[in-house]
C-alpha cells in the first residue's frame, strides 16, 4: 500500500521538445522512437495536419505537423526537424517537432490543472501543466492532438 508521503514523490517520465519556440511535453508512455534524420515524402491534396509519410523499417507511417495541429506557422522549406513515433489507437504516427530536448521525471506533485484563462485552444490540446524551476511545462493530450483523424468519419449504428 503507497502512503501520502510516497505518492508525494511519484514521478513520471516525459520527453520534452520544441515547437515553434515552445517548450512542450509528452509522457514517455507514447513514445516508440525519436528518428533525428528523417525523409518525409509530402502527400497530395492531405489535411493541414498531415505533413507527409515516411519509411519506419519498412512500414508506412503517417507523419503529422504539430505546428498544424497547434495552430502555429509552418515550418520553412529546408529547416531541419525531429519526428517522435508514438502509437495512438494501435497505429504508429510520426509526430515532426522542431527539435527534442530530453527526457525528465515530473513529480506529481507539481502538476496543475490548464489554467482556463489559456487560449481555448491550447486549453484543449493540454492535459495539465507542470511547474518546473522557474517556468511552466505544458503536457500535449494525444487523444486531443489525434482528434483530427475522427473528423468526417462516418459511423453507421
Amino acid at each position: 500500500m503507497t502512503t501520502d508521503s510516497a505518492r508525494m514523490h511519484d514521478t513520471r517520465p516525459h520527453l520534452m521538445f520544441e515547437v515553434a519556440d515552445n517548450v512542450v511535453a509528452v509522457s514517455i508512455n507514447h513514445v516508440k522512437d525519436v528518428l533525428f534524420e528523417a525523409r518525409v515524402t509530402k502527400v497530395p491534396l492531405a489535411s493541414k495536419e498531415v505533413y507527409g509519410v515516411l519509411n519506419l523499417r519498412g512500414r508506412i507511417v503517417t507523419a503529422i505537423s504539430s505546428r498544424a495541429i497547434l495552430k502555429m506557422a509552418p515550418r520553412d522549406p529546408g529547416d531541419d526537424f525531429t519526428a517522435i513515433v508514438v502509437e495512438y489507437h494501435g497505429e504508429d504516427y510520426a509526430v515532426i517537432v522542431d527539435k527534442v530536448i530530453e527526457t525528465v521525471d515530473l513529480p506529481d506533485i507539481e502538476r496543475e490543472e490548464t489554467p482556463r484563462t489559456m487560449d481555448p485552444h491550447w486549453r484543449r490540446m493540454l492535459s495539465g501543466i507542470y511547474k518546473i524551476e522557474d517556468r511552466l511545462l505544458p503536457i500535449l493530450d494525444l487523444d486531443q492532438m489525434f482528434s483530427f483523424l475522427d473528423d468526417g468519419i462516418i459511423q453507421v449504428s
